[in-house]
């Protein structure tokens, strides 16, 4: 019990992260749409440059650092660029930008955690916890775009974030946390047997947009594998 709350803190805290950064004023669509509703579809390198070239005219600082050249054969210099969260359907979407560069092909440094690499100036990182809007978006007609029901296409948020484009805090600093843990066998005025045991927590979180400039919501469709 005590584990599986540990785990689920950390996801909340993802939840509460994600639904906030998902407020984001700086929106583009895929396949040419101009809302959720319209988008028909995938994640392109012609879109990835026009947030690019959005995030540098605000002056949207690179989040990452150059990981420089090394000896080593059919290995890659990494340029310093933005961070993009974006849902596990997506990899093989990412895969196939021309330009693409594994994790495994990074000549110096190490990736982030579930990074699965770079186009040009983004660093992709997928999670499994950042879902797709199902059926939100244009008719699948012949996009070849995922959709739950067959009708309409499933539409997913992706993040994009320059330095200091958001911010979070545990709100009472080290005390934020305040797990609870009553093992079975403790008789009280409630258990007078101590036939059960207690496991949980409390805790604070704040989430801010630091400016809608330096960061990015992408809604993109999710090609269907063949």
């Amino acid at each position: 019990m005590i584990e599986q709350v540990g785990e689920r803190v950390t996801l909340v805290n993802e939840m509460i992260i994600y639904g906030a950064l998902r407020a984001c004023t700086n929106l583009y669509y895929g396949g040419g749409g101009t809302s959720i509703a319209t988008v028909a579809g995938a994640l392109t390198l012609g879109l990835i440059r026009k947030v690019a070239k959005n995030l540098q005219a605000n002056h949207g600082k690179p989040v990452n650092k150059v990981l420089k050249a090394s000896q080593n054969f059919g290995t890659d210099a990494i340029a310093e660029g933005y961070t993009v969260y974006c849902h596990t359907d997506l990899e093989p979407d990412v895969r196939d930008i021309p330009n693409f560069v594994p994790t495994e092909r990074y000549a110096s440094g190490a990736p982030m955690q579930h990074e699965i690499g770079k186009v040009e100036r983004f660093r992709f990182i997928t999670s499994p916890d950042l879902p797709s809007i199902q059926d939100a978006g244009a008719a699948i007609g012949s996009t070849g775009l995922y959709s739950t029901t067959g009708a309409n296409i499933d539409v997913y948020p992706i993040i994009v974030a320059a330095q200091d484009a958001w911010g979070q805090v545990a709100v009472r600093g080290k005390d934020a946390l305040d797990p609870t843990f009553i093992p079975p066998g403790e008789k009280s005025k409630s258990d007078p047997l101590g036939q059960r045991g207690y496991a949980g927590t409390i805790w604070w979180k704040s989430v801010m947009i630091e400016n809608n400039g330096w960061m990015a919501i992408v809604y993109v469709g999710s090609a269907v594998l063949s």
